[in-house]
């Protein structure tokens, strides 16, 4: 473990709450691992809040014996008196800046910005935070005339900006969810026609590029694939219907009973008549390829 910098008002381990301010920020820090495999704290709770930021790296921390994971950008966020058990590894590399505030205003403070303590917030790497925190490691080093006063704006102004961020990013998530369920019931109503991303992009006035990136991020498929899955889906309910396999094709948007046979294949492992044999009842129901047709047997 190798603290990069730290500083603050009094001594740390007496966290007692000031009251002097609404919000004020008494010690500050960074800290990596370089050579350390691993730093664990675990402490039953101190009378202030306590703020980490990952700036790079992962923040592993426990609640109720069960742990969770933050990612390079995210915040953790702890109330006073709460016990607080965190981990990093050096296998993560991880840089984190960590602020403790107090102050005789802060539930109001951190209600009004949406940042309830006792918990994690998803984030961005931000160099403004970087900025910040350095800042306010400065001002309680150096403690030069009004460092308290100056304290206490800087750690405001860190609240507002992850605010800011946060709510920037729930806005954009929920922008994009509306986008999505858009692209998906296109996919629903369309997908026996002839249908692309591109087309999609252009009736919803967005890039191509950007609508596939944001779809596979969302889904973990791309666009095509996910289109491509569904139509097999809906095939393989139509194969176990009385249709040849040319018309289960061509209900489900594909261009020619060939081109589906290869696509079922690759992705069922057996061809659309195995499909077809291996969940009806072979005694009443056999395929003829060669026909396109399906004979019911008496």
């Amino acid at each position: 473990m190798l603290t990069i910098n730290s500083s603050c008002y009094s001594d740390s381990k007496i966290d007692l709450p000031n009251y002097e301010y609404p919000v004020v920020a008494t010690s500050a820090g960074r800290y990596a691992l370089f050579t350390r495999d691993c730093f664990r704290e675990d402490h039953p709770g101190r009378q202030d809040y306590h703020l980490l930021y990952v700036k790079s790296g992962k923040l592993y921390y426990s609640i109720k014996n069960k742990q969770h994971c933050i990612q390079a950008g995210g915040i953790l966020l702890y109330n006073p008196k709460e016990p607080q058990h965190y981990e990093c590894f050096l296998a993560d590399a991880p840089d984190i800046y960590w602020v403790y505030f107090t102050g005789n205003d802060v539930d109001n403070t951190l209600s009004g910005l949406a940042l309830s303590p006792g918990g994690a917030f998803p984030g961005t790497i931000s160099p403004e935070y970087d900025a910040v925190f350095d800042n306010i490691i400065n001002e309680l080093l150096y403690r030069k005339l009004h460092f308290m006063d100056v304290s206490s704006m800087l750690i405001q102004q860190l609240l507002f900006l992850i605010s800011r961020n946060i709510c920037t990013m729930t806005y954009i998530s929920s922008r994009n969810d509306l986008i999505l369920e858009k692209v998906v019931a296109i996919f629903n109503s369309n997908y026996q026609q002839k249908i692309s991303i591109t087309s999609i992009a252009r009736e919803l006035n967005y890039s191509s590029s950007w609508l596939s990136k944001t779809f596979t991020k969302h889904f973990g498929l791309s666009p095509k694939d996910y289109l491509t899955n569904l139509r097999i889906e809906k095939a393989k309910s139509l194969l176990l219907s009385t249709m040849s396999i040319k018309q289960v094709a061509e209900l489900t948007g594909f261009p020619d009973q060939m081109y589906f046979s290869r696509v079922f294949t690759n992705r069922e492992g057996m061809t659309p008549s195995q499909y077809r044999q291996k969940h009806l009842d072979t005694a009443l129901v056999s395929t003829s390829e060669a026909e396109g047709t399906v004979i019911k047997r008496r």
